[in-house]
C-alpha cells in the first residue's frame, strides 16, 4: 500500500491534491513526534529491530542513546561549520583551517563580485551535501545559485533526523 500510493504520488499528477496531506504527515512526522519514538522508529526501519535505549549494547544502539542523552553546547559548535572554526583555531591551531573568503546571513551578498577569481566552495553551515563549488565565477548561474542557497536556510536540519546538535544552530552561508 505504501508503495501504491508513493508510486502515484512521484509519477502521476494526483501528486498535487495530495501536497496538502504530505505537507500535514512531514509536519506531524518532523515536528510533533518525540524525539525518542522518532529515532527507535527510524532505527528500526533501518535494523530491523527495536533499539535498547535503556541498556545499548551495539554501536549503533549506543549512537541512538546518545543522541538522546548526551547534549553539551560543544555538540552544536561542532555541528556548525562557522563557529568549530573557533574551536580548532583555539585546540589545534587557525594554520589547519581552510581559508575562510567571507561568511554571510544574506544570500543577495553570494554574487560574482563577491567571490575571489579562485575556485571556492559556497555552503551553508548547518546541513549536509549543500555545496556550490565555484570554479570560474564569471561562467555562473548565480541566481540559480542563490536561489539553492535559499533554500538550504530554510530548512532546520535537526527535524529531520532528530539530531539535537543542529537545531540551534543559526544559519547562515560560508564561503571557503
Amino acid at each position: 500500500m505504501k508503495n501504491q500510493i508513493k508510486y502515484l504520488y512521484e509519477n502521476t499528477y494526483l501528486k498535487y491534491p495530495m501536497y496538502p496531506v504530505k505537507y500535514a504527515f512531514d509536519f506531524y512526522r518532523f515536528r510533533l513526534l518525540p524525539e525518542e519514538y522518532f529515532l527507535k522508529r527510524r532505527f528500526k526501519q533501518v535494523f530491523g529491530f527495536n533499539p535498547d535505549l535503556k541498556n545499548p549494547k551495539s554501536l549503533s544502539e549506543k549512537i541512538q542513546w546518545l543522541k538522546l542523552n548526551d547534549r553539551t553546547p560543544l555538540h552544536t559548535q561542532c555541528a556548525d561549520k562557522f563557529k568549530v572554526r573557533e574551536y580548532v583555531k583555539d585546540k589545534v591551531g587557525e594554520q589547519y583551517l581552510v581559508p575562510l573568503v567571507f561568511e554571510t546571513k544574506n544570500v543577495a551578498d553570494i554574487n560574482s563580485n563577491n567571490i575571489p577569481d579562485y575556485p571556492v566552495a559556497i555552503k551553508a553551515n548547518h546541513d549536509s551535501s549543500g555545496v556550490v563549488i565555484v570554479r570560474d565565477k564569471n561562467k555562473e548561474n548565480w541566481d540559480a545559485i542563490q536561489k539553492k542557497l535559499q533554500s538550504h536556510l530554510k530548512v532546520n536540519y535537526y527535524y529531520y533526523d532528530k539530531e539535537w546538535p543542529y537545531k540551534n544552530i543559526e544559519r547562515r552561508i560560508i564561503v571557503e
